[in-house]
């Protein structure tokens, strides 16, 4: 299954291999693959707002050590950092549909590690379904 972007770059779905635990398929947009469909379509977003000039240096897939007391407990994985333009801040930015324990904890820590706040992009919410009950007046 391959859909076409405006600017040529093909979106391909993953069929073989492992399901993912909460149904994302990997997705290629300009030669990079991505974990999930809403996290390529961030990373359009985000290009769309460098080549305005809203925002400088993104970089996708940057990894973070979490070191406590000078053990290393674990890695955090960002899914993009860029900067500001307009302030010169650095944001570490992560697409998120349903965040696991593992995340909140690892959000935790790089706050407490590295000072840094992760953002959350995440998909505009579903509509809440219909009850199939009759509602009585």
């Amino acid at each position: 299954m391959a859909a076409f972007l405006p600017h040529g770059h093909i979106v391909r779905g993953a069929r073989a291999g492992r399901r993912n635990k909460y149904g994302a398929r990997k997705t290629t947009i300009c030669g990079i693959t991505f974990d999930s469909h809403q996290e390529s379509q961030d990373y359009l977003k985000l290009l769309a707002r460098q080549q305005a000039g809203e925002i400088t240096d993104l970089k996708t897939q940057v990894r973070y050590d979490l070191v406590v007391n000078g053990v290393r407990i674990g890695r955090y994985t960002a899914d993009f950092t860029y900067t500001e333009t307009a302030t010169g801040r650095l944001v570490v930015a992560d697409s998120k549909g349903c965040p696991s324990r593992d995340y909140i904890l690892r959000k935790k820590l790089m706050l407490a590690c590295h000072g840094i706040e992760i953002v959350e992009m995440r998909a505009r919410a579903k509509p809440p379904r219909k009850s199939r009950r009759a509602t009585c007046l």
